[in-house]
């Protein structure tokens, strides 16, 4: 079963049950969904579908800190309930030990000699990590990898 049709049966079991804080967020990943597939042109695969709710997730986590900053953790809060709701439907995140490892390879693969070498690398880690872990991260991990072996 496809993620979107996981989705749309999650849907129909929140409107069953009238669970309307998931039946709101479903609805409006579903729409994303839907916007998505107008915009390529095509139904979307279960990869491009958690790339969406990726974003969505993203989007309310940067919002969560937002709140925060304005004094407003009720908000936060409610946020939170939402990204919660959207991550069963994505794939579990990485540790940071596991990307860890992924950098050093592509390191090792790649060979970088200078510090122009560290977008070729972050590509090479983001296209291995596939949505499974925030680019931020992934970013100060390569730095930090890099660096040792830069100064060096």
């Amino acid at each position: 079963m496809s993620l979107k049709t996981t989705l749309e049966e999650d849907m129909k079991r929140a409107m069953k049950s009238s669970d309307s804080v998931t039946l709101s967020v479903i609805r409006i990943a579903i729409t994303a969904i839907r916007n998505e597939e107008i915009a390529l042109g095509h139904d979307l695969s279960d990869v491009e579908t958690q790339r969406v709710l990726g974003k969505q997730v993203k989007q309310l986590q940067d919002a969560n800190v937002d709140f925060i900053r304005g004094g407003r953790p009720d908000l936060a809060g409610s946020n939170q309930i939402e990204i919660e709701i959207l991550q069963r439907y994505l794939p579990e995140p990485l540790t940071t030990e596991a990307i860890q490892g992924m950098v050093k390879e592509i390191i090792t693969k790649e060979k970088p000699t200078s510090s122009k070498d560290i977008g070729r690398v972050m590509g090479a880690v983001m296209k291995l990590v596939a949505g499974r872990a925030d680019g931020n991260i992934v970013k100060e991990i390569v730095h930090a990898e890099l660096k040792d072996i830069l100064s060096s």
